[in-house]
């Protein structure tokens, strides 16, 4: 199976030993087949690159409550608190 990532980061990450191992097998266990896997780079389109968020409070703007709220009830995002 090929993995595709955005960003060359997360692809090594993936890519290493351990967690490279851990993913097929949870994927096999998924799939009912075994799998070699396989991760790659693969470059975004201009408007996939423009719509992907970038920080947390884009992020929270696609959330469909959050995105309502701002477009039908004039709410806006003031900040984004993680649960932790």
């Amino acid at each position: 199976m090929t993995l595709g990532f955005f960003f060359e980061f997360h692809c090594q990450r993936v890519s290493e030993p351990k967690r490279s191992a851990l993913v097929a097998e949870v994927l096999s266990d998924l799939l009912g087949a075994p799998l070699a896997l396989l991760c790659t780079v693969v470059p975004s389109s201009a408007s996939e690159s423009e719509a992907r968020p970038r920080t947390r409070t884009d992020q929270a703007k696609q959330d469909p409550v959050v995105r309502h709220a701002v477009e039908s009830l004039g709410a806006r995002v003031a900040g984004v608190k993680s649960d932790s």
